[in-house]
């Protein structure tokens, strides 16, 4: 009996790939798979079995389709930071070329006389931009770590 329903699951996948439901994979659909599901739990030609494990198969899809989006979602984020990339490195050696060449404290432009108020609001501002810095080198290296991660 468990051979025969394995056969009728297995005869009911071609059946449904002959009449074209699922012709390629840009014609097999969420809402299409839901639509099977639903199909499968009020047919009565499955044991219950063969109706689980057909429609675990159905969600199993639902899911892959799912992952698929999120990886061509994933890829063009990749493609867009890749075009992007080259000129956001320029971008950064030109700032830290020009920072390297000016003495650090000059462009804050204070001496002996400034006062403890414009001190402390300096110090404010500069920890402000310490942990912007921080925090874009941590999504650089976060960036960096999971491209290394992906199999080429």
């Amino acid at each position: 009996m468990k051979n025969i329903s394995q056969l009728f699951l297995f005869l009911s996948i071609i059946l449904f790939s002959a009449l074209g439901l699922a012709q390629s994979q840009d014609s097999v659909t969420v809402d299409l798979l839901d639509e099977r599901i639903e199909v499968a739990k009020k047919s009565q030609e499955y044991d219950s079995e063969t109706q689980a494990k057909l429609i675990q198969l159905y969600r199993n899809s639902i899911s892959n389709l799912h992952q698929i989006q999120q990886h061509k979602e994933t890829t063009t984020k990749y493609q867009k930071t890749l075009l992007t990339s080259p000129k956001e490195i320029n971008e950064l050696k030109k700032s830290h070329k020009e920072r390297s060449t000016t003495a650090p404290l000059s462009r804050l432009r204070v001496n002996q006389y400034t006062d403890l108020a414009r001190l402390e609001k300096l110090i404010a501002d500069e920890e402000v931009n310490r942990e912007a810095s921080e925090d874009k080198l941590n999504a650089i290296n976060t960036t960096i770590g999971e491209s290394t991660l992906r199999p080429s």
